[in-house]
């Protein structure tokens, strides 16, 4: 089995060390919301398309 490391994006004293308004901010900056938004679409679509060949077999 491989172990596969990811380096952390903060260390846990710089986060400390920011103010509650600016944790949030720093935290969700370094996360990258758009290929979680692409599948999302993706299944939003899929599920769309399935109800509507459904609605018509019916």
């Amino acid at each position: 089995m491989t172990i596969i490391r990811q380096e952390s994006l903060f260390h846990l004293q710089e986060l400390y060390n920011l103010e509650p308004t600016q944790r949030f901010e720093a935290l969700f900056s370094a996360i990258d919301i758009d290929p979680i938004f692409a599948v999302v679409t993706i299944m939003r679509i899929m599920l769309e398309t399935r109800k509507k060949y459904c609605c018509i077999l019916t």
